[in-house]
């Protein structure tokens, strides 16, 4: 598991280092690196010069640490005469995956042309596909999370639409009224149910979440 994470010099990260536990909540106001931060996680990220914090010529670096692998570092170098990028410490990332999800209420609602799918959408819309591929073991754990955080439902299952599609549904814990996705608030099916998603952000073995903060409830 990555377990911390220090930036030197990327954008607008001059030095921080971050200890990440399952899950870390990052809070701060606008423009204060939080984005700037997630993005700096991504092993995949090809560097310019505009990563550089202020632009500046020097060295920029990533260092990566894990609980049961090798620190991982990934260095660069801007020069200004002529302009160069030079990645100086070329890193060897163990198995390393990265995903960030952005959930987007609206999406997670969609009806899903029914197919398999193991890897959750960056804003949630092929969720209803996701949950019925998983085993019916994690589908059950997935929704006792769900519904120990959302008290006024008892179930949630996949039911069949039109043309093919499926949609998930949601049983009144107090009587056998099923709530169309339309009906559940953002805060009971948005990405602030982090406990919830566990079972799906688990299954993936993604290592960067965006999270937000709303009230509980039905509309």
């Amino acid at each position: 598991m990555l377990t911390r994470v220090s930036v030197t010099n990327f954008r607008c990260l001059q030095n921080v280092t971050v200890r990440l536990e399952p899950p870390t909540i990052l809070v701060g106001p606008n423009a204060s690196g939080k984005t700037t931060l997630l993005r700096a996680l991504d092993p995949g990220r090809l560097l310019d010069e505009q990563d550089f914090w202020q632009g500046r010529q020097g060295s920029l670096k990533r260092e990566f640490s894990f609980d049961d692998r090798p620190r991982v570092v990934d260095a660069w170098s801007l020069v200004s005469t002529p302009p160069r990028l030079n990645r100086s410490q070329q890193p060897d990332w163990p198995g390393f995956r990265y995903q960030l999800l952005q959930l987007q209420p609206v999406k997670l609602r969609n009806p899903n042309l029914l197919q398999e799918q193991t890897l959750l959408a960056d804003d949630g819309g092929n969720l209803a596909n996701v949950f019925v591929t998983l085993a019916r073991d994690r589908q059950n754990q997935l929704v006792k999370d769900f519904t120990r955080l959302v008290p006024v439902y008892r179930d949630v299952v996949s039911r069949p639409s039109q043309g093919g599609h499926h949609r998930l549904v949601f049983q009144d814990r107090w009587s056998d009224v099923w709530d169309e996705p339309a009906q559940v608030s953002d805060g009971s099916i948005g990405p602030d149910q982090i406990d919830g998603l566990q079972g799906l952000l688990e299954e993936q073995r993604t290592s960067a979440q965006l999270i937000g903060n709303r009230h509980m409830g039905k509309q």
